[in-house]
């Protein structure tokens, strides 16, 4: 049982550490969904200049839960380089054409930009530029959320490149927007505390009772062995009893 004690609270650490992880990632932040006021909704979600696109509808069904979720739409640029720049574009470089683009495109501040670069096969640099208002909701928390799940899905074999665009998007409005899944993260921190103090309590209790049985046996064992003479005693009976007489 002390086994599977310990075995247990190790579990139960991890178990801790990734409920308050995720209590402190982007999802705990409090987001509201960005009024429709603020956004002036265009025709055009995405710029392909590699030609990755191929299934539109799979593409911008991600894409629209996001704007859907967040209230702020997106708008994708696939590219291999910028202006020449590859692996050598630097933020300042990104920040500043996409800042241009933005300007060409949208006359509101509820747009964002997400620009997916892959300047060499398996090599990419991902940038995020938004305007003003929708950087309420695409905080600092929400773009490195985005860019871890663009790192996780990206070597995922098993997605078409509309398939990867479109989780990216879809996985970040889940996880950084509240939801219905705030309730079920504290149930499971009610679970990650109340386990490891049950099984304490548990441990506790059947040492208490190994002790009280050991307790019990430990008298019995005295109250049915025969006393035995002490050494003196040994020591007098051999010295006034003759061999063979017993003492009375």
């Amino acid at each position: 049982f002390i086994v599977i004690l310990v075995i247990a609270l190790i579990a139960e650490i991890f178990l801790i550490s990734s409920v308050f992880g995720s209590f402190f990632g982007a999802g705990s932040t409090p987001r509201e969904r960005l009024s429709a006021d603020l956004v002036h909704t265009s025709r055009s979600w995405y710029e392909d200049r590699l030609g990755w696109i191929y299934d539109e509808d799979e593409l911008l069904s991600g894409m629209e839960d996001f704007y859907e979720e967040t209230g702020v739409q997106p708008y994708l640029l696939i590219c291999g380089d910028i202006e020449g720049y590859g692996y050598d574009l630097s933020d300042d470089m990104a920040e500043e054409y996409l800042a241009g683009l933005y300007e060409s495109l949208f006359s509101d501040e509820g747009h964002m930009i997400y620009m997916f670069m892959e300047y060499m096969p398996s090599y990419y640099m991902t940038f995020i530029y938004t305007g003003s208002d929708a950087d309420r909701v695409m905080d600092a928390a929400a773009r490195e959320e985005m860019f871890e799940i663009t790192d996780r899905l990206y070597y995922d074999e098993d997605l078409t490149d509309e398939e990867f665009f479109s989780e990216v998007f879809s996985e970040t409005a889940d996880e950084i927007m509240e939801d219905g899944r705030g309730a079920g993260r504290y149930v499971v921190l009610l679970l990650s505390i109340a386990i490891p103090i049950a099984l304490i309590w548990e441990f506790l209790r059947r040492k208490k009772k190994y002790e009280t049985e050991e307790r019990k046996r430990r008298v019995k064992e005295i109250l049915e062995t025969p006393l035995e003479p002490s050494q003196d005693e040994k020591e007098l009976r051999e010295k006034y009893l003759k061999p063979g007489e017993e003492d009375k």
